[in-house]
């Protein structure tokens, strides 16, 4: 039977990049064939379980408390152990098997083997899928075809004449990819480093065209939070193996020079990867995501608001606010709610102190082990990736993610357990305490170093999120121009600033800028439609050079459901309403009256749209090279 489980554990490391069905079924089977072989055999004794595994599963215990503590606000007592985060305890019985298996040498080798197989499923399906606009793993489950309503892939740009998307092997979206990329990487480069050497030419030239291809892979995913996981994991190797650093400065700073002084010049998609991450965004909700789980830990610092309401919670903070900010309704409707989008803050969130605590000392007790032995199997490093990429997703709440975490954990947890504590016949009770106890305390040491790594980067990924949710965070409106250089300069009119505009673009009503404007209802525990006017108000310099005369306003409707849920772009259509005003020095206040929409909205998006305006403006001297474009002001609500 042993042998059989091991099987099933053989075929879960294969699956694991495949379906999260087979990789699930596999595994349960293998824990549970080889704890019952197990208990047959005895060995079912405290010295079975490793440490990690307990402090794993008190990850999840942990919520408990706080279960019975918001128990009166639960309506459904069967979701709790079903569909909340208590639920995925489960996992962390993947430890077991991985942990004994990999200590034994045969099966070793069988493990090493299935994981070239899944590392090799990565890179392929991976590369494959850059180029694929429909999802793959859906592709295949669908007979090879693609069906009405299927969800696409997400467009990343043309990379050098070619069309490309965010890669997400066979998985169901691009951030589990990118968790999976995170853990088999770093173990990779540093298995190819200090192997390098003893290679052949041609496993040479292989592994060479294996990690470009997967580092490749890695920066088309476009995870920035595994890129810093990976950085993350490099830091500590380097630090623990005391590498000269010296040695490797020069050529990571000629790397970063032709990146950032050749490539990032001409390549759209590296300039969304670390150009977007600098500045604020209609696509990003963050900010939103991060005020609000805060808030819930403010309100709940002890307990949290147990599992499986953190949806539920975070949305009533959401609209609470958008009663006083009407204008913020479309992006916190949109706003992911499932989780903080920070491993740590969500577990907070939802158990309190305890959980805080407790996955604290699951990743100091980690990588106070990492530390502490002298002999490292780096295969497995890259869970460490996953600790800081934690920090701007929720990798351990995610399936695809966590199934494959917590097995490398016990395989790499494994080769940091090697030390027994063995008595002598001869000992007196006192030596062989003294003996024990001494185990026990190198054992369940926590590294100085390692206290101070966790919770430092725990501080900074705070400071960021901080940053985030209590910055000035004002609607940044879309704006469509026949160039995209200038939109950079209507943004600065929005921002109340004075710009000059080329009188060349704007010689037909083609020419109009497009602004999105507002929603056709208001918001008050429900959607009402909105009845009053539209207002705009334009504000032109006394001493404007060449101020425009006059302004035509188009009006169109343009839809409101969330894009990155339905995986499709809003539509819009130009309605017959134009209008025309006089422009004036200093402020000009103008009525859309009659926009609005007379249909009836029970819940966000049905029946709700936006109002976009198209400018036009006319009456300025077109002999001259600018004019003098007006400042806009939508107010709070287009009010």
């Amino acid at each position: 039977m042993r042998i059989f489980s091991f099987h099933l554990f053989f075929l879960f490391l294969v699956s694991f990049p495949l379906s999260i069905t087979i990789s699930q079924a596999s595994l349960i089977l293998s824990t549970f064939f080889f704890l019952v072989e197990s208990y047959k055999e005895k060995k079912l004794n405290r010295s079975f379980f490793p440490d990690i595994f307990f402090i794993s599963l008190g990850i999840y215990l942990s919520l408990i408390p706080s279960i019975f503590a918001n128990l009166f606000h639960y309506t459904d007592f069967k979701k709790i152990f079903s569909h909340s985060e208590i639920s995925d305890f489960w996992m962390c019985f993947a430890i077991l098997p991985s942990y004994h298996f990999y200590k034994d040498e045969m099966l070793r080798k069988k493990i090493h083997f299935a994981l070239k197989i899944s590392f090799s499923i990565i890179l392929i399906s991976g590369i494959i899928s850059i180029f694929t606009p429909f999802r793959l793993g859906q592709f295949i489950s669908n007979g090879f075809k693609v069906n009405d309503g299927d969800r696409l892939q997400h467009f990343a740009g043309d990379f050098f004449g070619r069309f490309t998307y965010l890669p997400l092997g066979m998985l169901n979206t691009h951030l589990s990819f990118g968790g999976i990329l995170g853990l088999a990487y770093v173990g990779i480069l540093i298995f190819i480093k200090n192997s390098f050497r003893k290679f052949t030419l041609l496993k040479k030239i292989l592994y060479s065209l294996f990690i470009l291809l997967f580092s490749i892979l890695i920066f088309f995913n476009q995870s920035r939070s595994i890129w810093l996981g990976i950085f993350f994991s490099f830091v500590i190797y380097i630090y623990k193996e005391k590498i000269n650093i010296k040695k490797i400065i020069l050529p990571v700073t000629l790397i970063l020079l032709i990146f950032f002084g050749v490539i990032y010049k001409k390549n759209w998609l590296i300039q969304r990867a670390f150009g977007e991450s600098l500045k604020n965004s209609t696509e990003n909700q963050r900010h939103y995501i991060y005020k609000h789980s805060l808030n819930i830990i403010f309100s709940n610092p002890i307990f949290g608001v147990g599992a499986n309401r953190f949806s539920e919670v975070h949305k009533n903070f959401s609209l609470d606010e958008v009663l006083e900010k009407q204008e913020i309704w479309y992006e916190t409707e949109i706003t992911p709610r499932q989780h903080a989008h920070h491993d740590l803050i969500h577990f907070y969130s939802i158990g309190g102190i305890f959980s805080f605590l407790i996955y604290l000392l699951f990743w100091i007790y980690l990588l106070s082990h990492y530390f502490r032995e002298e002999k490292t199997n780096y295969l497995f490093l890259g869970i460490f990736s996953i600790f800081i990429g934690g920090f701007f997703q929720c990798f351990i709440l995610d399936d695809e993610v966590a199934l494959p975490f917590f097995a490398f954990v016990g395989m790499f947890f494994s080769d940091h357990s090697n030390i027994k504590f063995k008595r002598k016949r001869n000992n007196t009770f006192q030596v062989e305490s003294i003996q024990y106890f001494s185990y026990l305390r190198y054992k369940f040491k926590l590294e100085k170093k390692a206290i101070i790594l966790i919770i430092s980067f725990f501080i900074f990924s705070l400071s960021v999120l901080c940053i985030i949710a209590y910055k000035n965070n004002s609607i940044i409106r879309k704006i469509e121009t026949k160039n995209s250089e200038d939109r950079m300069l209507i943004r600065k009119t929005l921002k109340n600033e004075l710009i000059q505009f080329p009188t060349s673009k704007m010689n037909s009503y083609s020419d109009q800028i497009i602004i999105s404007g507002c929603l056709t209802h208001y918001f008050n525990k429900k959607p009402e439609i909105r009845k009053d006017a539209f207002k705009i108000k334009m504000t032109l310099d006394e001493k404007s050079k060449n101020p425009p005369k006059y302004v035509k306003i188009f009006v169109y409707e343009r839809d409101a459901f969330d894009q990155d849920k339905l995986y499709k772009v809003h539509t819009r259509k130009k309605l017959d309403l134009e209008f025309e005003f006089a422009i004036y020095q200093n402020e000009n206040h103008f009525e859309l009256k009659e926009i609005y929409s007379k249909q009836e909205s029970k819940n966000f998006p049905d029946n709700i749209y936006f109002r976009d305006f198209g400018f036009f403006f006319g009456g300025f001297d077109p002999s001259q090279e600018n004019f003098d474009f007006p400042k806009i002001d939508f107010g709070k609500n287009c009010n």
